[in-house]
């Protein structure tokens, strides 16, 4: 994994995320290759069309839209916050997460077998 600085993924390395996805590797073993986190690998492929459409061109017309949009703010009793996340990314979100508890518990199964 790298360390905590944030570092924008590569028009090469999308099309090495492209290779890696059509030899059937998972997020995780993508992500170990490329050495990045397993988030990443997971946004990148949802941007760029999903499990069974995967393309690094989507992907990278999916970040151009993105950007083109502004972030909105929202104002609530503690002030104001400015939101870049829309719906689509926040069930995204669920499903990363509801992805890593599964392949988390797994591999716990798998541990006491």
């Amino acid at each position: 994994m790298r360390d905590n600085k944030y570092k924008k993924i590569t028009i090469n390395e999308l099309k090495q995320l492209q290779e890696l996805w059509n030899e059937g590797l998972s997020y995780r073993r993508i992500a170990e290759r490329m050495q990045r986190s397993k988030n990443c690998i997971l946004r990148v492929i949802h941007r760029g069309g999903g499990m069974y459409g995967y393309s690094w061109e989507k992907a990278v017309e999916s970040y151009k839209k993105s950007k083109s949009k502004g972030p909105h703010t929202i104002k609530g009793s503690h002030g104001s916050k400015t939101v870049t996340s829309s719906i689509e990314d926040r069930i995204f979100s669920l499903e990363m997460q509801m992805e890593i508890i599964s392949e988390t518990l797994n591999l716990i199964k798998d541990k006491f077998q």
